[in-house]
């Protein structure tokens, strides 16, 4: 293993392999998110749908015919990855089908009540907040349990656990109960609305309602400074400690915990001026952000209030798309070989982070992607574990790269 001067250590025999993969999905950048639903089975304590008014008040009345002729003419756009949102997407499988007729590859944003049937093959993404009790105060639904036995070694499941103030320490018991389960794992953080924020700060009268049940200014769902560098450090612990079962990128979890936070927001706008979906060109195979009754969103999220913005499909766009101009042109990767790209990157290890991303996105986005970790932490790499208390121990595949 090569030590570099930085804070990373490097696996250089493993990224000619990484790049040849990533190329493969040369044309994944040419994605669009469609919200196809305003219902939800669900009211989330601060919820990034309905916590706000510009995403559930608009109309959802479009017919079956209207949503076919729609998804065909975004296919004939250009678009080759959808991401389905809403509301609740298993609530309209009508919807899910015609997409999956359509588009080859996607992901379904879910609370993962509803089982979606196996004959769609898009992969999804199962939200979770906890244990079942943190689940019935923020969520008002036990969820852990159903979820994870309607998708129990479910190739396309991935359970995404969002963080927040109240539930960081919980996640040890969840990721053992989905790592037995057969499921991957991956990490998000809450992120609140305008809305919510105004509710603390006072802007506006803060009634009660079923997406602002509990909080407080005093105490609320908001990650602290201090949270932050917690969820940091436990998110490279159970990375090691699940290497199979754990699907996230150390490279987007230093970046998300930054406490001083991860956009430059215009104080005039309090828009983000370096967000991609934000700044998106919305042109021919440009991405967009489609409402149930087909208009275009600011951005993936218009209702988050862009300075604690740190959503993990978010993240993920910054670091891709955002920061590595070097190797995109007209926003398609390069075809240039391994010691070609460091040269134009003239730092080998920024190459290396920035595939550590696309490879973890890429296993997060398609069903049967096998990733292959390139990138550690100083001090977080596998062979410098003593022991693994929890999940399978390391294989020998593992042991060598180590």
């Amino acid at each position: 293993m090569v030590q570099t001067t930085s804070s990373s250590t490097l696996l250089p025999k493993d990224v000619r392999r990484v790049y040849a993969n990533v190329l493969k999905f040369n044309d994944h950048h040419r994605l669009t998110t469609y919200n196809i639903t305003n219902r939800c089975n669900l009211r989330c304590e601060g919820c990034f749908f309905y916590e706000g008014d510009k995403m559930s008040s608009l109309r959802d009345d479009r017919t079956v015919d209207q949503w076919r002729d729609f998804f065909a003419r975004e296919k004939a756009r250009g678009i080759v990855v959808c991401d389905i949102a809403g509301g609740e997407p298993a609530l309209n499988r009508d919807r899910l089908r015609l997409a999956a007729e359509y588009f080859e590859h996607g992901i379904i944003y879910s609370n993962g009540i509803i089982p979606i049937p196996p004959d769609i093959r898009f992969k999804i993404h199962v939200s979770l907040w906890g244990d079942e009790a943190s689940d019935l105060d923020v969520r008002g639904a036990p969820i852990l349990r159903k979820a994870i036995e309607n998708y129990r070694n479910d190739p396309r499941a991935v359970v995404v656990y969002t963080f927040n103030h109240f539930n960081i320490e919980h996640v040890f018991d969840v990721a053992q109960q989905v790592h037995d389960a057969g499921i991957q794992l991956s990490f998000n953080h809450f992120s609140a609305t305008e809305q919510y924020n105004a509710k603390l700060s006072g802007v506006v009268e803060a009634k009660r309602s079923k997406t602002f049940k509990i909080s407080t200014p005093e105490d609320n769902l908001r990650l602290t400074p201090e949270d932050l560098i917690r969820v940091r450090d436990v998110c490279s612990e159970l990375m090691l400690r699940y290497p199979q079962t754990v699907v996230y990128s150390e490279t987007i979890n230093e970046a998300v915990n930054r406490p001083e936070g991860v956009f430059t927001v215009d104080p005039q706008t309090g828009e983000a001026i370096d967000c991609w979906s934000l700044n998106a060109k919305q042109n021919d195979g440009g991405y967009r952000n489609y409402q149930t009754d087909f208009s275009v969103g600011r951005c993936c999220l218009p209702n988050t209030d862009c300075s604690e913005c740190r959503v993990y499909v978010v993240m993920y766009g910054k670091l891709i798309f955002g920061t590595q101009q070097a190797l995109l042109k007209d926003g398609r990767l390069l075809t240039q070989d391994e010691r070609a790209a460091r040269e134009a990157l003239r730092d080998p290890e920024e190459l290396v982070r920035w595939l550590d991303v696309v490879d973890t996105w890429l296993a997060l986005s398609v069903v049967g992607y096998e990733r292959q970790r390139i990138y550690f932490r100083k001090g977080h790499e596998p062979k410098s574990i003593g022991s693994v208390e929890q999940g399978k121990p390391f294989d020998e595949e593992q042991r060598e790269i180590a």
